[in-house]
C-alpha cells in the first residue's frame, strides 16, 4: 500500500487509503483531515465535552495537568473524532506511566551489596540470613591466620633492622625476611609454617582442577546467590547470566528453563538466542559449518524479532523525496526550500514494530500524524493520517512509509520543522522523527 496527503490548504485536506498491494510501502492520499484547528466551543459543545470527559474518567486515571491537556486536544477536534483522540491520548499516557514506573522500580530495588563470588553461601529464607558453608568458613579462618602471621613478621622485621647495626654476627630472629635486598636463609632446625603448608596444599588442589570443574563450581555458587523471584532488572539479569554459564557447561536443557520474572518476549528471545549459540557449536550433530550457520540464522531471526518487540519504535531516514520505488529506493529532493501550499512527499522507514500472527498472515497496524512547528516550537499546522494495516505471509523486515501532504498556504517565510509521529497500535510504542525545512516567497 501507499500513503499521500493532498493539496491546497491542509486545513481542508482529506487523507484516505488508496492502493493495496503486497509490498511494505504505504501511501495516504488526500480527502478529509482527522485533526482540525482549535475553535471556540458552543455552549452545547462545551456541555458535550464535559460529559465525555466525565465518562472517560471511569477508564483513565487523569491528574489535573493530564486532563487539561486532553481537554485542549479534544477542543481542537471534531466531536465525532473524540474517541480517536482519547484512544491516542490513553496510549501515550500509559506508555509514559510504564516508563516512569519501571525507572522507579529500578531505583527502589537497586542492590546495595553483592556477596563475594569466591565464597559459597547458603541462604535461609526463614531467618533471612546468609551463612558460609564449612569450606568457605575454613578458608576465611585461614586468611585471618595468615594475616596475623604477616603482622608478626612485620614486627620482627622492624626489630631486626634495629639490632642489625649492633651485632651483625647475631642469629637472625625471623625467617623469610629481606634486608638490604638480600634474602635471609632459614635455619635448618626451624620447621615450615603450618599456615604456609596449608596454603600450599590449597593452591595445589586448585591447580589440579580442570576448567570444567571451576565452571561447575561457579554455577553452583551462582545458583545459591540468585534470587528465586527477581525484584529488579539486575537480579533478572543474573538469571540470564546463569543460563549462559549452563549452556557453556553443555547443560542445554537446564539453560532453557523458564526465567522467573521475565516477560514472554524476554523469555522467547533468550530461548532463541541460546538455541542459535547451541546450534553453531554443535559440530557433533552437524559437522558442516555452513549447515550449522544456516540453522543458527533461523533461531537468530526469531530472536531478533522478539528483541525488536522489546526495543523502542524507530522512525529512520525521514526525508523529502521526489520519487519512491521501494525500501531504500528513493530520490531525495535537491533541497529543503518550499513555497506556501507546495505538495511534498515524505519517505521514512519503521523498525521494531510488532506483527501478530493471524489466519491470514502477519498483521501490522500503524497510526501516523504530523506537525509543522515554528522555531519557537509552536504548532503551525498538522493532521492525523488514517491507520495503516498490513497483512503479509511472512514477518515484515523492510517496512517503509510514503506520505504525500500539502504545506499550509497561510504560513510566513522562515525556518520550520516537520515532526512525524508513528504509533504501533499492537504494542502501544511511539516513535518520532523530524526534518527541518524553509518557506520562501
Amino acid at each position: 500500500m501507499s500513503v499521500a496527503h493532498d493539496g491546497g490548504d491542509s486545513q481542508n485536506s482529506t487523507p484516505l487509503i488508496t492502493a493495496s498491494d503486497s509490498s511494505s510501502e504505504h501511501r495516504i492520499d488526500p480527502s478529509t483531515s482527522l485533526v482540525s484547528h482549535q475553535v471556540p466551543l458552543e455552549p452545547t459543545q462545551e456541555a458535550a465535552l464535559n460529559l465525555f470527559l466525565s465518562e472517560l474518567r471511569n477508564s483513565i486515571a487523569l491528574d489535573p495537568t493530564a486532563e487539561a491537556q486532553l481537554r485542549k486536544e479534544l477542543s481542537a477536534a471534531r466531536q465525532d473524532e473524540w474517541p480517536i483522540v482519547a484512544k491516542q491520548f490513553r496510549s501515550t499516557l500509559q506508555y509514559r506511566q510504564e516508563l516512569l514506573a519501571k525507572e522507579a522500580r529500578q531505583i527502589a530495588t537497586q542492590p546495595t551489596n553483592q556477596p563475594t563470588a569466591a565464597l559459597k553461601v547458603s541462604y535461609d529464607p526463614q531467618s533471612n540470613q546468609s551463612t558460609l558453608n564449612p569450606t568457605a568458613m575454613q578458608f576465611e579462618r585461614l586468611r585471618a591466620e595468615m594475616a596475623k602471621d604477616k603482622q608478626i613478621q612485620q614486627v620482627n622485621h622492624q626489630l631486626l633492622v634495629e639490632n642489625s647495626t649492633s651485632d651483625s654476627a647475631a642469629a637472625l630472629p625471623v625467617r623469610g625476611t629481606t634486608l638490604a635486598n638480600q634474602a635471609v636463609t632459614h635455619p635448618r632446625e626451624v620447621q615450615a609454617s603450618p599456615i604456609q603448608t596449608a596454603s600450599h596444599a590449597i593452591e595445589m588442589e586448585s591447580a589440579d582442577l580442570a576448567w570444567q570443574d571451576h565452571l561447575a563450581e561457579a554455577i553452583d555458587t551462582m545458583k545459591q546467590e540468585v534470587k528465586p523471584l527477581p525484584g529488579s532488572t539486575e537480579e533478572l539479569q543474573e538469571h540470564m547470566r546463569l543460563r549462559m554459564l549452563l549452556l557453556t557447561a553443555g547443560r542445554e536443557e537446564d539453560s532453557l528453563e523458564p526465567i522467573p520474572g521475565a516477560s514472554a518476549s524476554e523469555q522467547d528471545y533468550w530461548s532463541k538466542q541460546l538455541f542459535a549459540i547451541s546450534t553453531i557449536l554443535d559440530s557433533e550433530r552437524q559437522p558442516d559449518m555452513k549447515q550449522r550457520a544456516a540453522g543458527a540464522l533461523v533461531h537468530l531471526d526469531q530472536a531478533r524479532a522478539r528483541l525488536g518487540e522489546l526495543a523502542s519504535l524507530q522512525v529512520r531516514n525521514l526525508t523529502f523525496a521526489d520519487k519512491v520505488d521501494g525500501y531504500g529506493l528513493y530520490e531525495p529532493h535537491t533541497d529543503t526550500k518550499f513555497h506556501p501550499g507546495d505538495q511534498v512527499t515524505l519517505y521514512t522507514e519503521v523498525e521494531n514494530f510488532r506483527s501478530e500472527s493471524t489466519k491470514n498472515g502477519f498483521r501490522t497496524s500503524l497510526a501516523t500524524s504530523y506537525e509543522v512547528l515554528d522555531p519557537q516550537g509552536r504548532r503551525v499546522d498538522g493532521a492525523q493520517f488514517p491507520e495503516v494495516e498490513d497483512i503479509c505471509q511472512n514477518p515484515r523486515h523492510d517496512f517503509h512509509m510514503q506520505y504525500g501532504l500539502a504545506l499550509p498556504t497561510r504560513i510566513y517565510p522562515g525556518n520550520y520543522e516537520l515532526r512525524l509521529t508513528i504509533t504501533d497500535q499492537l504494542s502501544n510504542k511511539i516513535g518520532h522523527s523530524a526534518i527541518p525545512f524553509e518557506i520562501v516567497d
